[in-house]
């Protein structure tokens, strides 16, 4: 069975450091790189996933943006993804979404530039 590893590192003053990693047996990955143009009102992202079978996500933004899961009008979850500042996801966590999702909708204010939004999942 294919695994995912998710390894982080905490540095606190170049003195002390924590090295984390986290493997997870998968059965499937799913990946995602789409480029949401400046100024987007819910820009739909083809993206599903079951959480019952998600073991890790990580979404990371150069840009911020607003992600909101299976509606844009009346989401069931919405993300404040802030530029360079990831959302982990593992396993054993705070559940991250409320339901399984079925799509994504990203809006994005006038930030002058098209952000890149990335996606792993990896799923049993």
């Amino acid at each position: 069975m294919p695994t995912l590893t998710v390894q982080t590192v905490v540095k606190l003053d170049q003195v002390s450091q924590l090295n984390i990693t986290l493997t997870h047996s998968i059965g499937e990955s799913r990946a995602v790189n789409v480029s949401v143009p400046d100024n987007s009102t819910d820009l739909l992202v083809p993206f599903s996933i079951d959480v019952s079978e998600l073991q890790h996500i990580t979404l990371i933004s150069d840009y911020d943006i607003t992600i909101e899961t299976n509606d844009g009008t009346t989401p069931q979850d919405t993300i404040n993804l802030l530029a360079g500042a990831p959302i982990l996801f593992n396993v054993g966590d705070t559940a991250l979404f409320a339901g399984d999702v079925t799509a994504l909708y990203c809006t994005t204010s006038a930030i002058g530039a098209t952000a890149t939004l990335q996606i792993v999942a990896g799923l049993t």
